[in-house]
């Protein structure tokens, strides 16, 4: 009857051990769902096409079609390739100079000489107040989808259109709807095919982690979004792979 009793109890407590993993297991499952939730959906898409298990340009964890943020990973880091003189303060509403471009034009000669051993290249634009950083080897070049190219096709067209009314200007003050108007003027975008706003502003989210823009006010994904274009939308691409796009779009038109 001891024997009995004691198989009881073991088979009582091997019960209640498999009871409290299954409630550990429910409850971390649990955590997990209420952590990803709480990311906005327009947060889960990298612009990117890259052929790699994991874009190089950001934390994003690729699946089949896209690149998904995972619940546990942080948003991309940025990693720009300019640093401006200066950048728009969202708190401050104005634009605010940036201690690094300061510290870097005081020692640019310092760190050319240091960067040329390992193929980088150091150009600064006192007029434009910009400091590119270039690898001679395109180390630092990225791949963008055709919607990001097109997109900055478009600021690039805002950005130059401004500056031949007024050279002085180093940022120029633009809008969602602006940008949208350019890109169905120019054959880019279909009107009745518009990019969703998800697309969107998975787009503006890269274009400002890079420093191409700088949001004033709205959200990526709304109509009432306001940005400034930033200087350095003149060296994200070259001016003649741009003419080549909107070529080939307007020979070819768009792909449905």
């Amino acid at each position: 009857s001891s024997s009995s009793a004691s198989s009881s109890r073991k088979k009582e407590e091997k019960t209640n051990v498999g009871k409290d993993e299954g409630k550990l297991k429910a409850e971390k499952a649990q955590e997990e769902t209420k952590e990803a939730q709480e990311i906005r959906e327009e947060d889960l898409y990298c612009p990117f096409d890259s052929t790699k298990d994991k874009c190089n340009n950001c934390r994003y964890a690729k699946t089949d079609d896209t690149h998904m943020l995972s619940a546990k990973k942080e948003g991309s880091s940025k990693q720009p390739g300019v640093i401006l003189r200066e950048n728009y303060d969202r708190h401050l509403k104005m634009m605010k100079s940036n201690r690094d471009y300061s510290f870097a034009e005081r020692n640019i000669d310092m760190i050319r000489e240091y960067l040329e051993f390992s193929g980088w290249i150091v150009e600064k634009d006192s007029r434009l107040g910009v400091i590119s950083i270039n690898n001679e080897y395109q180390e630092n070049h990225i791949r963008l989808d055709f919607l990001t190219s097109i997109m900055v096709y478009g600021l690039r067209y805002l950005y130059e259109q401004s500056r031949e009314e007024n050279q002085m200007t180093t940022e120029v003050l633009s809008s969602a709807t602006d940008l949208l108007k350019v890109l169905i003027e120019k054959g880019l975008i279909k009107l009745e095919k518009k990019p969703s706003a998800l697309s969107m502003a998975s787009c503006y989210r890269f274009l400002e982690n890079h420093n191409i823009i700088n949001r004033v006010s709205g959200e990526f994904r709304d109509r009432s979004l306001t940005f400034y274009i930033l200087p350095s939308i003149l060296y994200v691409i070259d001016i003649d792979k741009i003419n080549a796009i909107f070529d080939e779009v307007s020979r070819f038109g768009l792909d449905d």
